[in-house]
């Protein structure tokens, strides 16, 4: 499809002496039309996540966030699974249903961290968003990252020297 700008400026004798008409100028460019959903689009609100695995609340709160359109109630299916994180000793699986009220463009879900006392680096949880009801559809964000950041000190191969210079 074209589409076609013109911009109408009017001449007048005070502004233009001896102008006489219209003037118009055509820009052509190239686009593409995208229809709002009736519902709006869900999507988590940022790609990646992060929570110290020794976080005092021993939780952090994901957010999903609908656009476009807060019209009428829509629903949307969140769950969590593994990365290189375990479900049950690194974290609580989570999952369930998330409910936007007619007029709501945000939700939020926890999801709550186990602090263990295993060395074993950062982790991931997988977070993905399906099954939108009500005329919502998913964003280009429906999956996310959730890292749980680790706060074991790795010990391994190497030296260590002490306040005193001695190394082992």
């Amino acid at each position: 499809a074209d589409l076609m700008f013109v911009h109408v400026v009017g001449l007048d004798e005070t502004s233009y002496p001896g102008a006489v008409g219209v003037a118009a100028y055509i820009t052509d460019t190239e686009f593409s039309l995208q229809t709002v959903p009736t519902g709006g689009w869900l999507q988590f609100s940022l790609a990646a996540y992060s929570v110290q695995e020794q976080d005092a609340l021993g939780e952090v709160t994901i957010t999903v966030t609908r656009t476009g359109s807060t019209e009428g109630e829509v629903r949307v299916h969140y769950a969590t699974s593994d990365g290189t994180a375990t479900a049950g000793s690194d974290y609580d699986a989570a999952q369930g249903t998330l409910i936007f009220a007619d007029g709501v463009a945000t939700q939020t879900f926890v999801v709550t961290i186990h602090d263990d006392a295993e060395s074993e680096g950062n982790e991931r949880i997988h977070l993905r968003l399906s099954d939108p009801t009500g005329g919502a559809v998913l964003g280009p964000q429906s999956e996310a990252v959730l890292a749980i950041l680790d706060d074991e000190i790795a010990y391994g191969p190497g030296t260590f020297t002490d306040d005193d210079g001695d190394t082992y």
